[in-house]
């Protein structure tokens, strides 16, 4: 298990066997093909625009962790991006599965309700103002 600093989840641990990191991309509406259970999606750079859009609601990801069950629920980010985006996803990855036969099967056995779940509070990410 690793756990992640606080203001990074919506809990104090979370289990993931792979990451996927990505700048400034976009992309159209789909489900993960490789993942199983709930994601952790994460932004940070200089930009506005891009939301993560999970059944047709717009959720805003800049220092604001959404996790969601991306491989059961279509989601895509909106084209308006302007700037850079750096955005990083923890997930398990069911092509792992060898690897990390019990978290897989842990994942896959837990309920998983559709729910997208976000966290309130970004002031971890903001600047400090002088």
């Amino acid at each position: 298990m690793i756990v992640l600093p606080q203001h990074l989840l919506l809990q104090e641990t979370f289990d993931f066997s792979a990451t996927h990191v990505s700048r400034s991309a976009t992309c159209p509406p789909h489900k993960d093909g490789k993942s199983v259970g709930k994601s952790v999606l994460v932004s940070i750079g200089d930009y506005t625009g891009s939301s993560l859009v999970a059944s047709g609601t717009p959720y805003k990801t800049y220092c604001r962790p959404v996790r969601l069950s991306g491989c059961s629920l279509v989601h895509c980010s909106t084209s308006d991006l302007v700037g850079s985006r750096y955005s990083t996803t923890y997930y398990v990855c069911s092509l792992r599965k060898s690897r990390t036969d019990q978290l897989v099967d842990d994942v896959l056995g837990s309920e998983d309700d559709g729910e997208v779940e976000t966290d309130d509070d970004s002031s971890s990410c903001l600047p400090d103002e002088d």
